[in-house]
């Protein structure tokens, strides 16, 4: 996991990917567990289907989200880029409440 709000961790994704796959086992990779030990699904942050949809038709752009304890930004060149959420008075890291 990223310990540090300043620093931004890059990815790629890779044609065969779906890019709700790829965010998922990215997020995954920077707590170092597997996709399926994260604490909650992707679905509920963002859903999944239009976030696969959202650049398939050669749209130009970017979306951001909160995932995980994560800020998100995903860009229509495939890129994800993560960072630490502030932390909120009211949700852990893992995005759950207190």
């Amino acid at each position: 996991m990223i310990e540090t709000e300043n620093v931004t961790d890059t990815a790629a994704v890779r044609a065969s990917d779906e890019l709700s796959v790829a965010v998922v086992n990215h997020v995954a990779a920077l707590e170092g567990c597997d996709a399926t030990e994260l604490a909650y699904p992707l679905y509920e942050s963002i859903d999944p289907d239009a976030l696969d949809a959202l650049f398939r038709a050669g749209s130009d752009g970017y979306l951001e989200f909160s995932y995980h304890g994560y800020e998100i930004r995903v860009t229509s060149d495939g890129s994800i880029d993560v960072r630490p959420a502030p932390v909120d008075a009211d949700f852990d890291r893992d995005g759950s409440s207190r």
